[in-house]
């Protein structure tokens, strides 16, 4: 056996068990409504669309793990979460409302996950379905989603009961039981100091001298695409008196830099990714939703309080404050 072929050989034995692992989900069905092109599954903030032939469909796709949550999106019109598996799974989707009207069988983490959602905010129910799938992946995504509203004492008992394997995924819940105490911020309420470094590498704090203008996003999200802009401009109109800082709730910051330079935005106000208690500061600014706005005065009192990316309502809010 000559070098290249035992090279080659030798490459083949590494990677086979890679190949052979290969994670496979085949979602077929029934699709009644859509348009061309209108029906999609995002993995990974990746959309595949799902080619739809009289009402029935037969994709398949590969899964960086099983199972994985994913999602069935129609465009301009709402999305279903889901979990997939390596294995057939059945759909059947209509375009009048996906989200309520979708029905998915063939994995076991989804029925686990169905039976979460049919629970709600019953906490009755919940600590029923945490005795038998707390250490579930649906089990500790519903204990982070469901942390602020069960009771504190039945949160925390349930989160004691999280094995260590899945400790780290419950961050957020964690992060509830730690701010339980602490005032959340609400127009009124004097803002809640932290220490940031911005993309610069310079310490953020607040400016007793300069009202503060604090949005919370998300690299991902299409809503936050749009604010970056509206950022720039108002950072530049008010820059003698307004401090603009963006927070941003997750870690992705090479994705943010490559969407930022897709848009050809030259950022002129602080954007911070290294924040001390992040997922603390999170609950107590009560981020459940983005985009974001708190706007600060120059005596640290929060004085409006708004979400989404609406210009207007951006404008408003500094035009009626910012004198």
């Amino acid at each position: 056996m000559n070098k290249t072929a035992f090279i080659i050989l030798l490459f083949l034995i590494i990677t086979y068990p890679l190949i052979s692992q290969e994670r496979t989900l085949t979602l077929k069905g029934t699709a009644k409504g859509f348009k061309p092109d209108e029906l999609s599954l995002i993995i990974n903030d990746r959309h595949k669309n799902i080619n739809i032939i009289d009402n029935k469909f037969d994709i398949k796709v590969v899964l960086d793990k099983s199972p994985q949550k994913i999602y069935l999106h129609k465009k301009n019109g709402g999305y279903f979460p889901f979990y997939a598996e390596d294995t057939i799974m059945k759909a059947q989707i209509s375009s009048d409302d996906i989200y309520h009207k979708t029905k998915i069988s063939g994995s076991i983490t989804q029925d686990i996950y169905s039976l979460f959602l049919e629970a709600g905010v019953d906490t009755k129910k919940n600590i029923e379905l945490f005795k038998k799938y707390l250490n579930t992946p649906p089990g500790i995504e519903r204990l982070n989603y469901l942390a602020k509203e069960l009771p504190i004492e039945t949160v925390k008992n349930i989160y004691n009961s999280v094995n260590l394997k899945n400790i780290n995924k419950v961050a957020r819940t964690k992060a509830v039981i730690n701010t339980y105490n602490i005032e959340k911020m609400e127009i009124g309420t004097k803002a809640y100091p932290f220490v940031a470094i911005d993309q610069y590498g310079d310490s953020i704090i607040f400016n007793n001298n300069k009202y503060i203008l604090l949005s919370f996003s998300e690299t991902y999200c299409p809503a936050c695409r749009k604010i970056y802009k509206q950022l720039n401009n108002v950072q530049e109109k008010y820059k003698s008196s307004l401090k603009v800082i963006n927070f941003h709730i997750d870690n992705n910051k090479e994705d943010w830099r490559n969407i930022i330079n897709e848009e050809n935005i030259n950022i002129n106000f602080s954007s911070v990714w290294e924040i001390d208690n992040k997922l603390e500061l999170l609950e107590i600014y009560d981020v459940y939703g983005w985009p974001l706005y708190y706007l600060i005065n120059n005596k640290d009192i929060i004085i409006a309080k708004w979400f989404g990316n609406s210009k207007r309502e951006l404008n408003r809010h500094l035009r009626k404050n910012i004198k």
